[in-house]
């Protein structure tokens, strides 16, 4: 049977690097099972219009510093987009045409895989997509799984909860990435519902190893990796201090401008350059879901954040693996570097292999 893939990847406001490796990894994850699969090049109704060499008018911030932060940032922005569009190209195995609501259709597959990352959150994509709930003609009837499908931090009415009841009829399996919502869903479906790992998971270090471009912008010394996908000056200041005390150097991938002249900005770092921006950093400090997880890939040291619409995510992907205590929940305090990586990845393997036991009994 072949199978299309469609997600939340490449069209996307910001840098996003989760999105875009969550595809190519669940894409690898299936090739190594044998399972015949495709990415459709799939546009989600919220981005068909937008524009993401501007996306001043997509920001969640909306202070005047900010705003120009954004506008300074511009010139990165467009070369990192480049970046993106060349592995999206290079790396992942798509469909020739690109699709979105009003073209979805003549596609030749036999069923869909919708996931992972936030496609059921109808917060995020303004209700729910039908490309990420299987809800087009084409794809209804068919064997149609989720993996891994988050809601994020959404919340549902009771009219909501009725047409998610309805549309999870159109799949012949469901997993959800966090448990949030799992026994509720549960009791609606019918069927089991798995509590499967973030398709990023599916793969080893040593898989994104091969992918890893030196970064231009690495300095000699030892630093620390500021990853923001949301301003945050408790955060800032917290990394701020940690390099202070430890005479490390700051390389910061956010469109905070102005902290141009203590840290080496570096937005316009590709997908390749930030593997190994992180590969070799002294600590992570972020509040990305995925630079949380890519930390875990290189065994990095990592001070979590929680930003707007992703705390019951991260908090339940650091308690999963036993790394509750590396959420930053009072910013005067430094965190140590201390992580027990042995059990972290004890727990990562053993949930990984649950999670491929339920795309091999779901596809093949």
């Amino acid at each position: 049977m072949k199978y299309g893939i469609v997600s939340y990847n490449q069209y996307v406001n910001f840098v996003n690097y989760g999105s875009i490796l969550q595809s190519y990894a669940l894409q690898q994850a299936l090739d190594k099972l044998g399972i015949d699969n495709t990415i459709v090049d799939y546009c989600c109704k919220t981005m068909v219009h937008a524009d993401k060499d501007n996306p001043v008018p997509l920001m969640q911030d909306t202070d005047p510093v900010a705003l120009e932060c954004c506008v300074q940032s511009l010139p990165d922005i467009h070369a990192v987009n480049r970046k993106f569009d060349l592995f999206w190209d290079k790396y992942c195995r798509k469909t020739a045409e690109k699709y979105n609501a009003d073209n979805f259709t003549d596609l030749d597959f036999d069923g869909y895989i919708c996931g992972s990352d936030t496609i059921w959150n109808i917060e995020e994509f303004a209700g729910f997509d039908p490309g990420y709930f299987a809800d087009f003609a084409e794809m209804k009837g068919k064997r149609n799984i989720t993996y891994s499908a988050s809601m994020g931090d959404a919340i549902f009415s009771d009219d909501d909860k009725k047409i998610l009841a309805e549309k999870m009829n159109n799949f012949t399996a469901i997993s959800l990435r966090e448990a949030r919502m799992i026994d509720e869903l549960t009791s609606w479906y019918g069927k089991e519902i798995a509590c499967t790992v973030d398709p990023t998971l599916l793969l080893d270090q040593e898989d994104y190893a091969k992918l890893e471009q030196n970064s231009p912008l690495k300095p000699k010394e030892k630093y620390l990796l500021l990853y923001s996908r949301q301003y945050n000056p408790d955060m800032n200041d917290y990394a701020d201090r940690m390099a202070a005390d430890n005479g490390w150097k700051i390389v910061d991938i956010s469109l905070r401008y102005i902290n141009k002249d203590r840290h080496i900005m570096a937005y316009n770092t590709g997908i390749e350059e930030f593997l190994n921006l992180l590969r070799d950093a002294q600590c992570v400090v972020t509040n990305s879901f995925h630079g949380v997880i890519f930390s875990m890939q290189y065994r990095c040291p990592f001070h979590a954040f929680f930003r707007t619409g992703t705390s019951s995510k991260t908090q339940f992907l650091l308690d999963r693996f036993g790394l509750g205590q590396r959420h930053v929940k009072d910013s005067n305090i430094l965190l140590n570097n201390d992580i027990d990586w042995n059990s972290v990845w004890k727990s990562v393997h053993e949930q990984r292999e649950d999670s491929l036991a339920y795309l091999r009994k779901e596809l093949l």
